[in-house]
């Protein structure tokens, strides 16, 4: 599957993840995001170290 946008939308989509993604982790699988196509939909997802505070874009 191929998806493009323009880098601009994908900034700002990827901007709110990243207050919750920490650049340095104790855990480094807590240092990336989850994008997965859904139909035309682009969805994001991080996770912090403290459990719950996931965001999505």
């Amino acid at each position: 599957m191929k998806f493009s946008a323009p880098q601009s939308s994908l900034a700002a989509a990827l901007a709110p993840l990243s207050t919750v993604v920490p650049q340095k982790s104790p855990m480094p699988v807590l240092s990336h995001f989850l994008a997965e196509l859904k139909g035309n939909k682009l969805v994001l997802t991080g996770s912090g170290y403290r459990g719950h505070d996931a965001d999505r874009a």
